[in-house]
């Protein structure tokens, strides 16, 4: 790997770090401004599943929120988890909209092409298996490999050969140094 990015969810955090690493500010955090109950109605547990259960203007709300906590500090992706594409395009231009940096498109690739057309956005999607590498390559600007994937050796060589940037999400078990393990392939 070229550059290897870790990003680490955890519950909600109301108070800055002791040592001012990272967030140094109680007003960068969610949680300073936002119950919990508040911060449940919208934050989507880190998957998509959890994500397409919201309404459309549930969505929106979320990706502002995200938006706003971000302050420019990281990228926002908006998850793209509709199931027609004239709904995923709909979510699209209103993400857009808000400000979002790319998406990160589920289940499939079918209207990937579409929100990078729509947006001129660069769309992250998961590949799940080597025979899908080929057509992911074509249509995503950057390749995931979901954390049930992350110790697929296979699957892992086939998106290091490809000159597209991989998001390696980390198993519920494995520990920080497999995953960077796993991206050195």
């Amino acid at each position: 790997a070229a550059e290897v990015h870790l990003r680490i969810g955890s519950p909600p955090t109301a108070w800055p770090c002791y040592y001012g690493i990272d967030t140094p500010n109680r007003e960068e955090l969610i949680a300073a401004s936002h119950s919990v109950e508040e911060i449940a109605r919208y934050v989507t547990c880190g998957s998509l599943g959890e994500f397409s259960t919201l309404t459309l203007e549930e969505k929106l709300e979320v990706t502002r929120i995200a938006i706003e906590a971000a302050k420019g500090r990281v990228p926002v992706l908006a998850n793209v988890s509709e199931t027609s594409t004239r709904e995923a395009l709909r979510f699209i231009q209103g993400a857009n909209a808000l400000g979002v940096d790319g998406y990160m498109v589920m289940p499939s690739v079918i209207y990937v092409a579409d929100a990078r057309e729509a947006t001129g956005l660069p769309v992250i999607t998961e590949v799940m298996r080597e025979e899908q590498v080929p057509m992911v390559v074509e249509y995503a600007d950057i390749l995931q490999i979901g954390a049930r994937n992350m110790q697929n050796y296979g699957l892992l060589q086939a998106v290091g050969k490809q000159s597209k940037p991989v998001m390696l999400k980390r198993g519920i078990s494995g520990t920080i140094r497999e995953l960077l393990m796993c991206a050195e392939y």
